[in-house]
């Protein structure tokens, strides 16, 4: 059988988040070399998030999609901040929400179904 899922390709993202909040984007432009980031759905998920009483919509950061160098300063600054030691069973259990209010989605092609399906 054909796994006809639609693959990440590094540094060639289809499904990303454009981050508008100035404080957020400071970091993130230092871990994924920019202002977007890639994420696995543009279909939100609500849960708890730190820093926050009720319920926040959020999407997932899709590290799967960052290339290596990314993805190394992305388990540094999560290892800094929350004092994680083993933070890449952290990361494959939890994941990295990424709050909706602080970005903007873009998606292009046939991503853009398969996010939806």
């Amino acid at each position: 059988m054909t796994d006809n899922r639609i693959q990440p390709t590094k540094n060639n993202w289809h499904t990303v988040a454009k981050i508008r909040n100035p404080e957020r984007l400071k970091v993130w432009e230092e871990i994924v070399d920019g202002d977007t980031m890639p994420i696995k759905s543009i279909i939100p998920t609500w849960g708890g998030v730190e820093g926050f009483t009720e319920l926040q919509p959020f999407y997932m950061l899709d590290f799967d999609a960052l290339n290596p160098e990314q993805y190394e300063r992305l388990k540094r600054f999560l290892s800094k901040k929350f004092g994680i030691l083993g933070i890449d069973q952290m990361l494959k259990q939890f994941g990295v929400p990424v709050l909706a209010s602080d970005v903007t989605v873009l998606a292009t092609g046939a991503r853009v179904i398969a996010s939806v399906l």
